[in-house]
């Protein structure tokens, strides 16, 4: 799903900082559609993660940050209903479905969340520029701190959103981009995935942001490599011979991918022509496609 951003004129946690006070900053306000497949462990990837299976969901929307310091987030206005089940009326707005729990890992500079009586709520995180790389910061449970009045997570830190009022939330150093989105997970628990069966939409306003940031998507197919076309030679007599043969794929966010020949390295190749079709498909669905011919002569 993609629509277009719109303009407007008692916490427990390591590397979080909880502040009292009224929130202050930009009065830039800028809206976007936040849809309930928004998989946060995506944001500054370019393609959602899924280890935990059960779909991959869609990149986060987001925004850009303000240079300098003490750079204050705010959400003025959040609204829409979710659900985690597709074809279920969606019935929980952004503070979540009020029973969880939420015991969501973390998934590579991403820090996954708890909430022991929450779930399915409205998360964001500062990420710098380029891909969030290294290990995650702790994790942050707010299963008795949704009140707070400012909250100061640290780069990569998931952070409890939820509908957004009376809370604000200072960029730590280094971020230039502020995603949102949800963490989920099979009932909420383990490794990010299930994003596949998320319904709903929540239309979401930042303030103190500059612009709307759209993430990019994958669009670059896989490069395959070996399939080249080659001569065999079948024994006196003998009217097939076995073929192997090793076709690459390797892509340039996923790293090396699968490879499905037609026919399949080891195959029994008959005397004569045989063209041999291979391609490799990425999570975001580009798919690279070559093919070679296997020539099958016999020895005389």
């Amino acid at each position: 799903m993609r629509a277009r951003p719109f303009l407007c004129t008692g916490l427990i946690a390591v590397g979080a900082v909880l502040v009292s006070g009224a929130a202050s900053g930009s009065v830039t306000q800028i809206g976007q559609p936040v849809p309930a497949t928004a998989n946060v462990f995506g944001a500054g990837f370019r393609v959602a993660p899924a280890p935990g299976g059960g779909g991959r969901g869609t990149l986060p929307p987001g925004w850009r940050l303000p240079e300098g310091s003490s750079r204050m987030v705010t959400f003025p206005s959040i609204s829409g209903r979710v659900t985690p089940i597709e074809g279920m009326a969606a019935y929980n707005g952004p503070a979540g479905d009020g029973a969880g729990p939420t015991d969501v890992a973390s998934w590579r500079g991403i820090s996954g969340i708890v909430h022991r009586r929450n779930g399915m709520f409205l998360v964001g995180v500062f990420v710098g520029d380029g891909e969030p790389r290294g290990a995650a910061p702790p994790r942050l449970d707010f299963t008795n701190g949704e009140r707070f009045d400012r909250l100061a997570p640290a780069l990569g830190q998931t952070f409890f959103i939820g509908d957004g009022r009376g809370r604000s939330f200072e960029a730590p150093v280094g971020a230039t981009r502020l995603f949102v989105g949800f963490a989920d997970g099979f009932l909420y628990q383990g490794p990010p995935g299930w994003y596949g069966n998320n319904a709903g939409l929540l239309e979401v306003v930042a303030s103190g942001v500059t612009q709307a940031v759209v993430s990019e998507a994958d669009t670059v197919a896989p490069v395959l490599t070996g399939a080249t076309s080659r001569v065999v030679r079948a024994p006196a007599g003998a009217k097939r011979v076995r073929v192997r043969y090793r076709v690459r794929a390797l892509d340039a966010v996923e790293g090396a991918l699968p490879v499905l020949c037609t026919p399949s390295s080891g195959s029994w190749f008959r005397l004569g022509r045989t063209r041999v079709i291979c391609s490799a498909t990425d999570s975001s669905g580009n798919t690279a496609r070559r093919s070679f011919t296997v020539t099958v002569k016999t020895n005389r």
